[in-house]
């Protein structure tokens, strides 16, 4: 029971940073997709941008070669332009501190990870 109150606490805190993200006028719906489809991808863990990007093309490569729709974490940064991993770091560290935490740099790059 504990799993799911802790889920449940940190899912009601993101909306609440959302909201709060929407109501100062911010982000477009675009970036609060990739913030939650990367958010779901990590599983609010830890990552290098490199190794998310890894994944991500994985998932799409299979996608293609299977016919499947693109994905959409693929599809938001498609949609705002993202085709590099530096592009990816610059985009994560544009965030405000409410929605992504950044760790100290390591032999991978900085680690990131949504909160």
């Amino acid at each position: 029971m504990t799993g799911v109150a802790e889920q449940l606490s940190r899912i009601e805190q993101a909306l609440e940073r959302i909201v709060a993200l929407l109501e100062n006028g911010r982000p477009d719906p675009v970036e609060c997709d990739l913030v939650a489809a990367l958010a779901a991808l990590t599983a609010r863990d830890w990552f290098a941008v490199r190794e998310a990007s890894a994944a991500i093309e994985a998932v799409r490569r299979a996608c293609e070669a299977t016919g499947d729709p693109v994905p959409p974490v693929a599809a938001a940064l498609d949609d705002l332009g993202i085709t590099t991993t530096r592009s990816l770091g610059h985009w994560l560290a544009s965030l405000p501190p409410e929605v992504v935490e950044r760790a100290n740099k390591t032999r991978d790059g900085i680690l990131w990870r949504f909160r």
